[in-house]
């Protein structure tokens, strides 16, 4: 009777192992195929051809400002989200024990070049780690959603309450025929925003906006980002003291 069950545990861990194994199989095949395969150049953008575009959806979480009125900078901690196909790099499910989902280290394969243009300092919104990475589902569907700080200039006049503030970003390279940056929704997400002590945000649009420049005859996509703000009673009396 003992000797039974013991055998039966015995199995049991064996086939948990042989799974466990396969999985890990699978994972390193899919991963080496899809990432690692020859050919691939993370640098070539997914086009379907010259005249079709790769969309990259858009979205922000905010979680927190800084307002510094003597530099007249905006600081802005928030979640960048970015969605687009990469065409080649879906797979069939069946042929990898059924795994339609792969994490994988940003640098290895294509990504926007998503920049703040009007970056107050150093470039704030590329990755900076390793351990930004994205997901990668089996129809090559790539989501990248990562912690980003924005710094911009922000002119704010010390004798008003309300100042209005914009941050403007899309790609520093490609225009609109190579990469469409499209909104998920038109709001600001600020469900996870932690309050400002001096500052209160009155209101943000998110708006997309195509751009032609003089240098060049393409048209670019450009995101804005205009927060309103409002300073606080406290702030006001602890500036006319």
């Amino acid at each position: 009777m003992h000797s039974s069950v013991l055998i039966g545990f015995f199995v049991a861990l064996l086939a948990a192992g042989v799974l466990s194994n396969s999985y890990i199989t699978d994972q390193t095949r899919l991963y080496n195929d899809i990432v690692m395969r020859r050919g691939y150049n993370s640098k070539v953008v997914p086009n379907l051809n010259a005249r079709t575009p790769v969309n990259v959806t858009v979205g922000l979480t905010l979680f927190g400002i800084d307002v510094d009125e003597d530099k007249n900078t905006l600081f802005l901690n928030c979640w960048l989200h970015e969605v687009w196909t990469d065409i080649r790099l879906g797979w069939k499910p069946s042929k990898y024990g059924n795994i339609d989902q792969l994490n994988v280290e940003h640098y290895k394969v294509f990504r926007p070049d998503t920049s703040l243009y009007n970056s107050y300092g150093p470039q704030s919104m590329r990755p900076g780690t390793d351990q930004d990475q994205l997901i990668i589902d089996s129809n090559g569907v790539v989501m990248f959603f990562r912690q980003v700080g924005l710094k911009s200039s922000c002119e704010i006049d010390p004798t008003k309450d309300d100042q209005s503030c914009e941050f403007t970003f899309g790609s520093w390279v490609h225009n609109a025929l190579k990469l469409n940056y499209k909104l998920s929704t038109g709001k600001l997400d600020i469900s996870e925003m932690v309050p400002h002590p001096k500052w209160e945000l009155t209101g943000s649009e998110l708006k997309r906006e195509l751009k032609t420049y003089a240098c060049c005859p393409e048209p670019y996509v450009d995101i804005k980002l205009t927060l309103k703000l409002r300073r606080k009673v406290s702030n006001r009396i602890s500036m006319a003291g």
